[in-house]
């Protein structure tokens, strides 16, 4: 009985060569188009690093310089006088900048930080939802704690009021705080505040000024408790790292997948030649020794 034969020769490519050719061409430019989508990505990522640098810079550069500006104001301005009654015009509205603002802005710069952080008191934002808890809390001084939600923006402290304490131009930085029960602070600072990452847990004393009215970014009617104080300190750093970090390593390891396919898709292809060799090679050893047999039968 005859063997049967496969039906390609030696030279022809068998159809598992063809899809393992067909899986190396994709595979190829899969891996081209991997390689050079990472190279644009990681210089994109490059460049935008470039820039927020130019602009830290420059922010840093801005805030020193606003600094400077307010120890200069700082060196002129009026003394504080004490006049509790001013507090009892403070109103939970809309209206942010008022009298009652100033006069507390004024009472902070005028107290030692080191006696702000004695006579501050940790509280509980739920003090705040009653009318009676607010009025007996206001221009009184606290202790908030949470992450920062919202970085700091510098606001200029302009008009008559600021005129009259002698804090025209004077700088203030705006942000807001998130505390462990996800309740939202606003605060207000009068000093530049340390370096810091949007989420950074923070601790700051200050006074209690009033609850603001405000349309939150979703639109929607919002309010929360502004604290005025010197500045925060940073407890817990919680930067994270930079994504092109992640591409770094990520794109080494990506390409080395690939390449290591490539060499066993090769290999596949070579020890399939070898096997096809073998086959034809063991055809034409079993014909000889018919051939040779058939002819000493013949004999």
């Amino acid at each position: 009985m005859k063997e049967k034969q496969k039906n390609f020769s030696p030279g022809e490519i068998s159809q598992k060569e063809w899809r393992r050719l067909i899986m190396l061409f994709f595979t190829g430019i899969l891996a081209t188009w991997f390689i050079y989508y990472s190279q644009i990505t990681l210089g994109e990522e490059k460049n935008k690093k470039e820039e927020n640098k130019d602009k830290q810079k420059l922010f840093h550069q801005k805030e020193k310089n606003l600094s400077i500006q307010n120890q200069t104001i700082l060196k002129n301005f009026l003394p504080f006088e004490e006049d509790t009654s001013i507090l009892d015009d403070i109103k939970d509205d809309k209206f942010r900048y008022t009298f009652p603002y100033y006069y507390l802005v004024h009472q902070v710069l005028s107290v030692p930080k080191e006696e702000i952080a004695q006579r501050s008191k940790p509280i509980n934002w739920n003090v705040f939802t009653s009318q009676e808890g607010r009025d007996e809390l206001r221009g009184q001084y606290l202790q908030i704690r949470g992450n920062l939600v919202k970085l700091l923006e510098q606001h200029t402290l302009k008009g008559e009021e600021a005129h009259a304490r002698g804090l025209e131009n004077f700088t203030i930085w705006r942000g807001a705080i998130l505390d462990p029960d996800n309740k939202l602070y606003l605060i207000e600072l009068t000093q530049q505040p340390p370096k810091y990452e949007k989420w950074d847990f923070v601790t700051l004393n200050g006074v209690f000024f009033k609850v603001w009215f405000y349309e939150s970014q979703k639109g929607k009617e919002a309010n929360a408790p502004i604290i005025i104080g010197r500045t925060f300190q940073v407890r817990q750093s919680t930067a994270l790292p930079a994504p092109s970090k992640t591409s770094s390593w990520l794109t080494p390891i990506f390409t080395a997948v690939l390449i290591l396919t490539f060499l066993l898709l090769g290999l596949a292809i070579i020890l399939e030649q070898k096997e096809v060799k073998n086959y034809h090679y063991q055809q034409k050893q079993r014909r000889a020794k018919r051939r040779k047999k058939e002819n000493k039968d013949d004999v």
